[in-house]
């Protein structure tokens, strides 16, 4: 399902919004304004974890943008 309001960092890729949640060995993303959303769990051995997220934009973008933005 879809987030809602959150605190954590907000990102725009390649025009997919993504929230970025950090975990003590990697960082979760997850589409934000999207439903279903897309959660990709990165490492912390491919830092900077962001850079991968564009290999992942298409499959997105594939689904509608919602009302919800980054900010």
């Amino acid at each position: 399902p879809a987030i809602g309001p959150t605190t954590d960092q907000c990102l725009e890729v390649s025009g997919v919004d993504w929230v970025a949640h950090r975990f003590t060995d990697g960082v979760r993303f997850t589409t934000y304004g999207r439903s279903p959303a897309i959660e990709i769990l990165v490492p912390s051995a491919y830092k900077p974890e962001p850079l991968l997220l564009p290999a992942f934009g298409a499959a997105a973008a594939a689904i509608p943008q919602g009302d919800h933005r980054c900010q």
